[in-house]
């Protein structure tokens, strides 16, 4: 079985360039045609890629680097949010209160109480025979 290139870079993409590393279909297709000019170009670039990640210095971000963004985000007038869940239950009218508790109990309920569909079968239906006598 014969591999592509745009499959064979997919693979070089998700596994790496050790092919002893990818699983079994993949490596077998992948021994096929690692040889080919085509496919050792694309294997020699991947594996530049990855030198160059492995000598890519990661940067750590500071301990205090979310303290430094609300100063400076204070400083400059960004004022942070000031209202709670508390804030907006005393907001509310009592009549609008009282309309959202009765709609959530009407959905509680009504959630609870839906009617079985009636052309389900049901254990003792399933049960009988052809006659109606229980098995």
């Amino acid at each position: 079985m014969t591999i592509d290139t745009n499959t064979f870079r997919e693979y070089l993409t998700l596994y790496g360039t050790q092919l002893e590393s990818w699983p079994q279909a993949a490596r077998v297709q992948a021994k096929t045609v690692q040889h080919q000019p085509a496919f050792l170009a694309l294997i020699e670039e991947e594996k530049r890629f990855e030198r160059i990640l492995r000598l890519r210095h990661m940067e750590t971000a500071p301990t205090n680097l979310a303290q430094r963004i609300i100063t400076m985000s204070l400083a400059k007038g960004c004022p942070l949010p000031q209202w709670s869940f508390t804030d907006i239950l005393t907001s509310l009218k009592p009549a609008a209160l009282a309309a959202m508790l009765i709609l959530g109990f009407a959905i509680g309920f009504g959630a609870l109480t839906i009617p079985e569909a009636h052309n389900q079968t049901t254990f003792s239906q399933s049960m009988t025979d052809d006659e109606g006598s229980v098995l």
